[in-house]
């Protein structure tokens, strides 16, 4: 398990904080670093999720975005998951080594080590710096009969695994809530991230029709199609081209709906509330 830093420990490790540009010039330079690194070690990837619609409807980040997330078949994934570097500068951080891991989902993430990610909300910071995540691909199985188990325990995990990482709530009325917390916070690591990893790899062998975000959600929206991730296209991101699936277009619309329709002003805030910092 990886340390856990107190915010004074956390303030001694940080320079300045980042601008919003600076925190997206630095995530593009970690995507461009992974394309490379993908392409000379002969690994699968694709954009997915906001950074895939980012790629299609504005070639680029989506404007109030703020962070980059990928995807890869399962296979890749594990290959991915023995190295732990990307040049100097950017750690692979995985369930596989448990070195510096902390995260409430059971995936790997890339880490850039010049920079601190402070998460406003948490008791748990890391003094890891700017992230992208990193999902894999896993098989659903065909049968309904099996498919439900499976979405349905993975579904229970991820509930008892997000419990485990709450911050305690004040008052009377947070005993209950703070009871169960505390009773699951050991299991709330690693432990609990490897048996979630382990069975949403439960089918990997398996040629399913569909396939999905397993380690990250049991949502519909995120299961698609095997056949949309038959060939790779290679698309203008920023200043740079990277690899997003085939069959985007269905991927997408399954997602989001509408996809090329913006929302609403309101609607476009950022998902996390984090700060980066440049490390001193």
């Amino acid at each position: 398990m990886g340390k856990i830093y107190s915010s004074f420990e956390i303030k001694n490790m940080i320079d300045r904080a980042m601008t919003a540009q600076e925190a997206k010039n630095k995530l593009l330079e970690m995507m461009i670093a992974f394309d490379s690194f993908c392409h000379q070690n002969n690994l699968t990837y694709y954009l997915s999720c906001g950074t895939l619609l980012g790629a299609v409807r504005e070639h680029g980040f989506i404007p109030w975005d703020d962070d980059a997330d990928i995807m890869m078949p399962r296979e890749d994934y594990n290959r991915l998951n023995t190295y732990t570097k990307i040049g100097d500068s950017i750690d692979i951080v995985s369930i596989v080594d448990d070195c510096g891991y902390y995260h409430p989902f059971a995936f790997t993430k890339l880490s850039d080590n010049t920079t601190v990610s402070l998460i406003q909300d948490s008791e748990r910071n890391t003094g890891r710096g700017q992230f992208i995540d990193i999902f894999p691909l896993d098989s659903i199985p065909d049968s309904d009969a099996e498919k439900k188990r499976l979405l349905n325990k993975l579904k229970m995990m991820h509930r008892l695994r997000t419990i485990g990482v709450r911050k305690y709530q004040g008052g009377v009325q947070g005993i209950p809530r703070n009871t169960l917390t505390f009773l699951l916070r050991p299991f709330s690591g690693l432990w609990f991230m490897r048996r979630i990893d382990k069975t949403a790899r439960r089918y990997s062998d398996d040629d399913t029709k569909k396939i999905g975000l397993l380690c990250y959600t049991t949502k519909d929206s995120y299961c698609w199609e095997r056949s949309d991730f038959q060939s790779v296209s290679r698309v203008c991101y920023e200043t740079a081209y990277l690899d997003i699936p085939a069959g985007f277009d269905s991927i997408l619309m399954h997602q989001f709906g509408n996809y090329m329709q913006p929302p609403s002003l309101e609607e476009r805030i950022p998902k996390h509330d984090v700060t980066m910092w440049w490390k001193k």
